[in-house]
Order: structure tokens, then C-alpha cells, then sequence
């Protein structure tokens, strides 16, 4: 199995494990047996029917597919996003955890590695927070923005912690 077909069930399984649905997935035109997984069937025909790859332009073509589920997982179609409600709400807080860590981590000596390994995952909860939940009342609507800014500064800071190799000791 290629590593194009690793990342292409992992972004079906992303998408499909939680019950989101991304729109630019397309139902299978054969109804699920029990031989096809629910994984599978959020995997486009397109991938599921081809029979070889045989040109640059087909592996082109795959990298450009995982590189959409892969985004659309962390940032979906504006349709697609949560309101944020009093159960959703600690979604929405929910980056902190990782940030506080990498702020707490960054002020002890020797824990680099450690960082760097908790990089990619505060950059995902922070993108999956800011840009999958959506304020829809409008006395809130200007928090939409403001979830927005948060999210790419946290961002940057993630990186920032990350990066600083001997860290920033008191």
C-alpha cells in the first residue's frame, strides 16, 4: 500500500469517524455491503474505481484529493461549520490545553523534543477550534472574528514554543 493510499484512508477516517460529512465527498453509486466498510464509503469514486496509476498526472491528482480532505478536515466549508451552543462552547476552548503546555514546557530547560512533538498537535486543535465553530447569534457574531485572530496568533506562538531550541529559561 502506497503512502498516497495511507493518507487518503486517513482522511476518509478522519472525516467519517466523528459523523462530519465534507462536501466534496461523493456517495458510492453501489449500495454498502457488508465486504465495503463505512471508511470506504466516504472515499470518492474517483479513487475507489481507478485500476492503476499509471501517469505523473493520476499521482497529481491523488496528492491534490489528500491535500482537500485533508484541509477540509481541520477548516470546513463555512455550510459545514458547528454553532457554537452551551454544549459546543468547550470546543471552542479546547486549544489552550496544548498552548499552556507548550508555554509551561518552553520555560523548562531540556524539553525540546517535547515541544516539537506537541507542535503539530496544538496547530491542529487550534485550527480545528477556531475555524469549525461558528458564532450564529448575531449580539455574538462579532466573537467570530475575534476566534479567528486568536487562532492564528496561537498559531504562531505554537511555533514560536517549538522552535526555540534552549528555550526561554527564568
Amino acid at each position: 500500500m502506497t503512502f498516497v493510499r495511507h493518507v487518503k484512508l486517513w482522511a476518509s477516517w478522519s472525516c467519517c469517524a466523528f459523523g462530519e460529512s465534507s462536501p466534496n465527498l461523493e456517495p458510492l453509486r453501489h449500495p454498502p455491503t457488508a465486504a465495503v466498510s463505512q471508511t470506504r464509503a466516504c472515499i470518492p469514486d474517483k479513487i475507489l474505481m481507478r485500476e492503476s496509476h499509471s501517469t505523473f498526472w493520476s499521482y497529481a491528482t491523488d496528492v491534490q484529493i489528500v491535500a482537500q480532505h485533508i484541509w477540509h478536515s481541520l477548516i470546513p466549508y463555512p455550510e459545514y461549520r458547528i454553532p457554537v451552543t452551551r454544549y459546543t462552547i468547550h470546543n471552542v476552548f479546547f486549544p489552550l490545553i496544548p498552548l499552556l503546555m507548550m508555554g509551561y514546557l518552553v520555560r523548562r530547560p531540556n524539553t525540546h523534543i517535547h515541544r516539537i512533538a506537541l507542535m503539530p498537535i496544538a496547530i491542529w486543535a487550534t485550527l480545528r477550534a477556531s475555524f469549525g465553530y461558528v458564532w450564529v447569534d448575531e449580539f455574538y457574531s462579532p466573537y467570530n472574528f475575534g476566534q479567528g485572530l486568536f487562532g492564528l496568533a496561537s498559531v504562531g506562538k505554537a511555533i514560536e514554543y517549538a522552535c526555540v531550541k534552549e528555550g526561554r529559561l527564568k
